[in-house]
């Protein structure tokens, strides 16, 4: 009996110190800009494929972003994939984006509004990161294109949707589980007996 409190207490600590290690969700924002762009036709309305001037850099961060350094610091361009097609809509190639120890993979893309000079892409999709303790997150995505202005894009967490599970936290938490009844059978069948 003594032994079998002892297995049961150790799985607990156990499971304890593995949920107080999980990851926490990224927070904050990051702003991008590019010089300009180009497309297939100068009627934003009628466009096919929308193309960036490089650089695309960071122009502004925070939150857990704020290790990205602001163009023009060495570390600010950020890898973006181009061109964009937007006639059909297409889902570009993973990730869209990526600068620092950041990337973000589009899940859903959607456009509109739209006019002669002006196009906006918006989408959700998941940040990943390589810093230690931060887990995928969910975030919204918008891209604005301006005859005029150039190109602004941003991302934002989704403060509701929280972090997406990592595996080994489920497959921890499944395992703590299935022990803990296990130890419940085997204290009931002693007791029984």
């Amino acid at each position: 009996m003594k032994n079998t409190s002892k297995i049961a207490l150790s799985v607990l600590a156990a499971g304890a110190f593995a949920l107080s290690a999980s990851a926490v969700p990224i927070t904050g924002g990051i702003t991008m800009s590019s010089p300009g762009f180009t497309s297939d036709n100068p009627n934003l309305t009628l466009a096919h494929t929308l193309t960036l001037t490089t650089p695309v850099y960071v122009q502004a961060d925070s939150g857990d972003f704020a290790t990205v350094p602001i163009y023009p610091l060495p570390g600010s361009i950020v890898t973006m994939q181009n061109p964009l097609v937007v006639n059909p809509l297409t889902l570009p190639a993973d990730p869209l984006w990526a600068v620092g120890q950041f990337s973000f993979t589009l899940s859903t893309i959607s456009i509109g509004p739209v006019s002669p000079i002006s196009l906006t892409l918006s989408g959700i999709g998941t940040i990943h990161s390589t810093i230690p303790g931060l887990s995928d997150t969910l975030g919204t995505w918008t891209a604005t294109f301006n005859n005029t202005a150039g190109v602004v894009f941003s991302w934002s967490d989704v403060t509701a949707a929280g972090g997406v599970p990592e595996s080994s936290t489920t497959l921890i938490l499944l395992g703590l589980a299935l022990t803990s009844l296990a130890t419940y059978a085997k204290l009931r069948k002693t007791s029984v007996a």
